[in-house]
């Protein structure tokens, strides 16, 4: 799968530059591309960012959300110890597919602990992104996050939900984001389709006396 490997082999690279560019891949293709000018943006793979540029101009006018589902549950392991709850903790699992001049473009899962997802209504992620929601709800501020970026394979339920045949390849991120307090407050999973999703990379060679390296190039 050539575009799978292009993805692991991307991620390799520390430092990245966001583009997002439609691209035509066979029968996976849409009919009307959705077509973004060459803005570059940083890494982050948030909706913040995508709504930032010029193309887009306000949450609601390009881009829409659906939302798939919005209940507290057990978490998984996994989101249970970045989250750095107890094993009987509940959290707010919302799960939503986000649409870019109504063409589908990721899947996304958030776990947020329960004394801040109390305070979420589900109206208010048709308003504006949920980290927005979380500063303006929740009253916190939230400063860092960390993230790992990966390539996995669509099942058949998130295919159907991106419009995609089982097995296509996605680009995947996992990210935590932390408060002032230094504390957890969302772990988030998202997946893209990979033909309208990808990065762009810049980077210099840089040398010094013992070595030579490549370095990010930023904006």
């Amino acid at each position: 799968m050539p575009r799978l490997k292009y993805f692991l082999d991307l991620i390799s690279v520390p430092s990245l530059i966001l583009s997002l560019k439609p691209r035509q891949h066979g029968s996976f293709a849409a009919e009307s591309p959705v077509h973004f000018e060459p803005t570059k943006l940083k890494l982050t793979g948030m909706i913040e960012d995508i709504i930032a540029m010029g193309t887009i101009i306000a949450m609601g006018t390009q881009t829409r959300t659906r939302i798939l589902s919005f209940d507290f549950v057990h978490p998984p392991k996994k989101v249970r110890e970045n989250l750095r709850l107890n094993e009987n903790a509940k959290v707010l699992r919302i799960e939503r597919i986000r649409f870019i001049k109504g063409q589908s473009i990721s899947y996304t899962i958030s776990y947020i602990p329960s004394d801040l997802g109390e305070k979420i209504n589900i109206k208010d992620l048709f308003v504006q992104p949920l980290m927005n929601v979380l500063e303006d709800k929740c009253k916190i501020r939230i400063v860092r996050g960390s993230q790992v970026i990966g390539a996995t394979l669509a099942d058949s339920r998130v295919a159907s939900f991106l419009e995609v045949m089982a097995g296509f390849p996605l680009l995947r991120i996992e990210r935590v984001v932390f408060d002032t307090r230094k504390r957890p407050v969302e772990y988030i999973s998202i997946l893209y389709r990979s033909d309208r999703y990808h990065f762009n990379v810049d980077f210099t060679r840089k040398r010094s006396e013992s070595k030579a390296q490549w370095d990010y190039a930023g904006p």
